[in-house]
């Protein structure tokens, strides 16, 4: 369902922007029976750390601690953020755009 689609969407921007609340809300007609999805808050306050946890379920990893780094370009024209963790299974490496 293209709604479903969008709602993700909007999920992967809020693990992205790290701290912005996304409120979606969607008319419940244009909803299947089974969608939980008309109204919610998305809020992610860790990032892509929270991404990280919500994909592994924190299962067979290597290690605890998520390493997570950020910091700003030295020409002040960008920045870069990062979070890694070991896990024992697969390789996760979806796009979130």
């Amino acid at each position: 369902m293209i709604l479903k689609k969008v709602y993700e969407i909007a999920k992967n921007k809020s693990y992205l922007q790290k701290g912005v609340k996304i409120y979606w809300e969607c008319n419940k007609s244009l909803l299947n029976r089974n969608s939980n999805i008309s109204n919610k808050e998305v809020f992610q306050s860790d990032g892509l750390a929270d991404f990280l946890k919500n994909e592994t379920n924190q299962k067979n990893i290597l290690h605890e601690k998520i390493c997570y780094q950020s910091g700003d370009f030295s020409d002040k024209k960008g920045k870069i953020e990062f979070s890694l963790q070991f896990n024992k299974e697969k390789l996760l490496s979806p796009s979130l755009l």
